[in-house]
């Protein structure tokens, strides 16, 4: 039985707030577990008063975090496909992210590049269909 569901990612401490990528940060959301996943699908869609300018990147581990919010040594990008999207502008984005290998863990890395302003926030929603 296949379910569809959609998940407000958070920042790595849960708030359900738009994640904030101010100029040039590196900002991890929550680790989840990808039991039941079958397929995925991302709605990005960042806001700023100035530039827009920032990557979103997969991440994976065999295991969580040892510490949420900051990089870790047993979490990587998947081999030949990591960059979900390089945006710079406001419009809603969304793709499907096919690259996922077993792992049983994932989270999104976002980071500022160059002209990224300090107001700059981005919404992450994530669309799944569960196989139950």
């Amino acid at each position: 039985m296949n379910n569809i569901a959609s998940i407000i990612l958070t920042n790595s401490s849960g708030s359900t707030t738009d994640i904030a990528v101010a100029s040039t940060a590196v900002v991890y959301t929550k680790a989840l577990p990808l039991k039941y996943i079958d397929s995925f699908g991302l709605f990005i869609k960042a806001t700023s008063d100035g530039v827009v300018n920032a990557k979103v990147e997969l991440e994976q581990s065999y295991k969580k975090p040892a510490a949420e919010g900051v990089a870790d040594a047993n979490w990587v990008t998947p081999e030949g496909g990591n960059i979900i999207l390089t945006t710079t502008d406001e419009n809603a984005h969304v793709v499907t992210i096919s690259d996922m290998k077993v792992m049983p863990f994932f989270r999104l890395k976002i980071t500022g590049l160059g002209s990224n302003d300090v107001s700059m926030t981005i919404s992450l929603i994530l669309g799944i269909a569960e196989n139950l």
